[in-house]
């Protein structure tokens, strides 16, 4: 099959659903699939091409004039589906944030994070979040619905945004599917907690409803000798944290990595004690996956991911406050033998059910009957 994949997101992969593309991508090709990426660029008002771990991608120019910066993009998309896919078997899009364009091609959608319930879920005070969520009822919303009337495939990362979109957006009489995130286990190897380095690992944007602020004041008020914060990740509030940690007098305590590449990411979650995952809301944060993997325990505040999980996920999950965050690492961090014992069920778990590579068969599935009626 022909499949063109379509994010908002740069690539090569800085992000989680960029890097869902790119291993999506990389599946097909294995399988002997062609693929192209389509993706965004960087604050670039040209167009781009190159090839990452053997996937060939196209940024197209992207002018960040907002509002309207999304839907100017909105020629550049359409220019390369007539131009580069055009006879594709699928177009399957990832949202949110792209402008809908037409194709004649079968169109597949999944939505990682609706954004009038992203930007909802945002606590922090101020005038951007105002506008965000402003944005997201006058400007992402209609972006959105205009893919999921369009898709002849409509997919959620997670049972939880399946049903926000049911409960926020006119499906058109769809009924979205759950496909969820995967995990590459031959990567992100198991690691046992003996050996590991008394550090927590943070894994995230550096932005709003990520929980930072709160994580930061948990972290505050833990008391175990020698314990530090690394925070891996980049995004617009880096300098509000770093003050934070000032203030709060665990900046000696605690270090911004900024952006980290696979490897080393890898090498993190296979070091540190654990991953704390703080967050107001989340679609299906990749990194749980790759922290399931690789051994470490997790501790999450109530993400609607637990629910794909099972009824007793392998997590320890916390009240959403400060307090309530920090007893509930203390408890973790005290519980070696519990701990041990969560994270080689969680390793189980992703094993059996979200390894990239069924993922990817799964979608294939649901392509086939699709590409064969377009020919």
């Amino acid at each position: 099959m022909r499949i063109a994949l379509l994010t908002n997101n740069p690539f090569p992969p800085r992000e989680g659903i960029g890097w869902h593309v790119a291993a999506l991508a990389r599946e097909f090709l294995a399988l002997g699939h062609e693929v192209r990426v389509l993706a965004r660029s960087e604050r670039s008002l040209s167009w781009d091409r190159g090839s990452f771990a053997g996937i060939p991608y196209t940024l197209y120019p992207f002018l960040p004039l907002r509002p309207l910066h999304h839907w100017l993009a909105q020629p550049h998309i359409a220019r390369w589906l007539e131009r580069e896919a055009s006879g594709a078997d699928i177009v399957h899009v990832h949202l949110p944030l792209l402008p809908p364009v037409d194709t004649a091609s079968p169109v597949a959608v999944t939505v990682h994070t609706p954004m009038l319930v992203d930007n909802a879920a945002i606590r922090e005070p101020g005038l951007r979040p105002v506008l965000m969520r402003l944005h997201a009822r006058l400007f992402s919303r209609r972006y959105e619905e205009a893919w999921l009337q369009r898709a002849d495939l409509l997919f959620a990362v997670s049972t939880r945004v399946a049903h926000e979109l049911q409960a926020h957006y006119r499906l058109a009489g769809r009924t979205p599917r759950v496909c969820p995130n995967g995990v590459d286990s031959r990567f992100f190897a198991f690691a046992p907690l003996a050996g590991r380095r008394p550090f927590l690992l943070y894994v995230g944007r550096l932005a709003w409803r990520k929980g930072v602020g709160r994580l930061l004041a948990a972290f505050a008020r833990l008391r175990t000798p020698g314990l530090r914060l690394l925070l891996a990740g980049e995004g617009p509030l880096r300098r509000l944290y770093t003050r934070e940690a000032e203030r709060l007098s665990i900046a000696h305590r605690t270090e911004f990595l900024g952006f980290v590449d696979r490897n080393r990411l890898r090498a993190l979650l296979s070091q540190a004690r654990a991953l704390v995952l703080p967050s107001d809301y989340e679609g299906f944060p990749l990194v749980l996956l790759e922290a399931m993997a690789s051994g470490i325990p997790v501790v999450t505040t109530p993400i609607g991911t637990l629910a794909d999980l099972g009824a007793d996920p392998p997590l320890w999950v916390a009240p959403p406050d400060p307090c309530g965050l920090a007893e509930t690492i203390d408890a973790c961090l005290a519980d070696s033998a519990e701990a041990a014992a969560r994270a080689r069920a969680a390793r189980a778990l992703v094993e059996r059910h979200f390894d990239w590579r069924e993922v990817a068969r799964r979608l294939l599935s649901a392509y086939r009957p699709l590409a064969r009626s377009a020919a």
